[in-house]
């Protein structure tokens, strides 16, 4: 051993007889991997947990592992399934679609499909949006500890119905936001009609003033929109209203605006207490929203149109 340390000058004579040790003992110089807590399942359980996970994803987790007669935890299925990149996932809402919708999706694809950006900016986007007073509509979240959930302090308060709605009308344009008007009650063909002679018309004839070229003007197929007063009322005033397809709010950028809006209201300390705070609010946000944010979403709807084709009409991202 001394002579062998002689020839490795650099290494402690201690540690060469730990080598040697190890090798007498274990019959290798390299440490054997240590073989850890054994695998809860082999790989013919895990094939048929996941089957099951596959053939009824509508199942909670719990549920998969007790119909593939598997006793393990929560947490252990959850490591099992994520192998097959398999998760429990909320599902999305959005609205339902016929093949009569996805149709009509289809067909408004084939009208849109070779606009650029520019062309996009020729379009001006419409809808309407209820708000609750109590702002519930978003989720609130906390850092905390399990044991501090239902805190007082962390309790997200609903009010009954809401506290009372609020309806609101918006329009987008090339420029940023434009008309926001409050709705009392609901919206119908008479109010429609009114929201049209005081806030789109005017903003369709300042656009054509200042940019030398006719807007169109989109909203979807409310029964207020195509009413017969509304239709009149466009051809009189030669508003272009081009095709929208029914059950497509996901193709009109005016959504993620509501969305905004509703997640900012959602994140005030301190919520508005009667319905003129909460228009004061909803006024404030939206006219801090930049005409950047906004042209950042027109630059979407090429893609939109491409992911809805992709699609075959089906639900999008957006």
């Amino acid at each position: 051993m001394d002579e062998i340390a002689s020839t490795l000058s650099n290494v402690p004579l201690s540690t060469l007889k730990k080598w040697a040790k190890r090798v007498k003992t274990k019959g290798n110089l390299v440490p054997l991997k240590s073989p850890g807590r054994p695998e809860k399942l082999n790989e013919r359980d895990v094939r048929h947990l996941v089957s099951k996970a596959k053939r009824n994803p509508s199942l909670s987790i719990k549920s998969v592992t007790e119909h593939a007669g598997l006793s393990i935890c929560h947490r252990t299925a959850v490591k099992y399934l994520k192998t097959a990149n398999l998760c429990s996932i909320v599902a999305v809402k959005k609205p339902k679609l016929t093949e009569a919708h996805r149709q009509g999706r289809l067909r408004w694809v084939g009208f849109n499909r070779d606009k650029d950006l520019d062309a996009w900016k020729l379009c001006n986007f419409a809808d309407e949006c209820s708000i609750h007073r109590d702002c519930s509509e978003g989720q609130v979240r906390y850092i905390i500890t399990p044991q501090q959930r239902y805190h007082h302090q962390f309790i997200d308060p609903k009010l009954q119905q809401g506290g009372g709605k609020l309806m609101v009308y918006g329009m987008i344009t090339r420029q940023g936001v434009g008309p926001l008007v409050f709705i009392d009650g609901s919206m119908d063909a008479r109010l429609y009609k009114e929201v049209l002679r005081l806030s789109v018309y005017p903003t369709l004839m300042r656009q054509l003033r200042e940019f030398g070229e006719q807007h169109s003007y989109v909203d979807d197929g409310a029964s207020c929109h195509d009413a017969e007063a509304t239709i009149e009322f466009c051809a009189q005033k030669g508003i272009d209203r081009p095709y929208w397809p029914a059950r497509s709010p996901d193709m009109n950028p005016i959504e993620w605006v509501w969305g905004w809006i509703k997640q900012k209201l959602n994140n005030l300390e301190t919520r508005p207490s009667t319905m003129q705070e909460l228009k004061d609010k909803v006024s404030e946000i939206w006219y801090a929203i930049t005409p950047e944010q906004i042209l950042k979403l027109y630059r979407t709807m090429p893609e939109r149109v491409k992911e809805l084709e992709k699609v075959r009409g089906w639900h999008t991202k957006y």
